[in-house]
């Protein structure tokens, strides 16, 4: 990661329960008003407020779309936390209560704060990590770094295995964010172009086919 100049990595990308943020977006906001400054040039507030997939989430949430970064599996700068922008919007919401009375989660909080605060090429989906936290599943594509290949290749090590799999339960299926997350993202990569690596251009030619991903 910091050969390539990544602040965080994630496995699972998915929606929160709306009930236990109902007011994380509105103190953000709130936090917003006074550091504007504070907001990285190539945010991700579009994946912050997509209301595209899960719109009762978004309206639930007063304007957060809900998506998060699974912290079961992170890896992340501690320079990032340690920040003062990130270590001020923490007090702002620590000194709201929120984390008391609502449940907020490391999670979320966690996630708006990096889809505010640093440019989302820093951000990086580790697709050739396996993880599995019942229902969900990332079942590593061992072809990202080594094929253009759309349908990729399990490894040897994961029995059962289909490369980009979010879970196989279908009950849940809609609790994936990861679409989100690949649009705004290669819509960023599409204006900076220089930046893009190549299994992140694998990534987002083929992001919008979400037949890649489920």
């Amino acid at each position: 990661m910091a050969d390539h100049n990544k602040t965080y990595g994630f496995t699972i990308n998915i929606f929160d329960d709306p009930s236990s943020v109902a007011s994380l977006w509105p103190e953000t906001q709130s936090f917003l008003k006074s550091h504007r400054d504070y907001l990285a040039a190539d945010n991700s507030l579009m994946w912050l407020t997509d209301r595209t997939l899960r719109p009762d989430h978004t309206d639930a949430a007063n304007g957060y779309s809900t998506c998060h970064f699974w912290s079961n599996f992170e890896i992340g700068d501690l320079d990032f936390w340690r920040s003062k922008k990130y270590q001020q919007y923490f007090e702002h919401l620590d000194q709201s209560g929120g984390f008391f009375y609502e449940r907020w989660g490391d999670a979320p909080v966690h996630s708006v704060a990096l889809g505010l605060f640093e440019d989302n090429s820093r951000i990086h989906w580790f697709r050739d990590i396996g993880y599995q936290h019942p229902p969900y599943i990332n079942c590593p594509d061992t072809s990202a770094s080594s094929s253009s290949s759309t349908g990729g290749s399990a490894s040897g090590m994961c029995q059962n295995c289909q490369p980009n799999v979010f879970t196989h339960s279908w009950g849940v299926m809609n609790e994936d964010c990861r679409v989100n997350w690949f649009r705004q993202m290669c819509q960023s990569r599409t204006r900076h172009t220089s930046t893009m690596r190549p299994d992140e251009d694998e990534i987002c030619r083929h992001a919008m086919d979400f037949g890649n991903y489920l």
